[in-house]
């Protein structure tokens, strides 16, 4: 749970198969597919994992679940950090070994 006086959301997953992966991943923003095929085979599904629980965090910050289109936002896949939208801060969590999470928060600066 996350509580804050803008909007919040956040999201943990267990880390993906790569069965999972491979097929949600043409779903999502181009600039991610392109960066995710770039990988080697054996890192997709952790930064499939990594977009995924950013993507879920944003999401429920922004009150619209799934229903928003996976490709509509690039957030970028790679572990140095999230691509910031506009407004929102996203930043992934730190978990236990086999977990992925992050937590998005609105700026203070953008809240209604």
């Amino acid at each position: 749970m996350a509580f804050a006086q803008v909007s919040v959301g956040v999201d943990v997953e267990r880390l993906p198969p790569a069965s999972r992966a491979e097929p949600v991943s043409k779903t999502l923003h181009p600039e991610e597919q392109r960066e995710l095929s770039a990988l080697p085979e054996q890192e997709r599904a952790e930064a499939f994992g990594r977009v995924w629980v950013r993507k879920e965090a944003f999401f429920k910050g922004l009150g619209t679940g799934l229903a928003r289109g996976l490709e509509r936002d690039y957030l970028g896949v790679l572990p140095h950090g999230a691509i910031q939208p506009p407004g929102w801060e996203i930043s992934d969590v730190t978990m236990g070994t086999g977990f992925l999470a992050a937590v998005a928060v609105q700026r203070s600066e953008t809240a209604d």
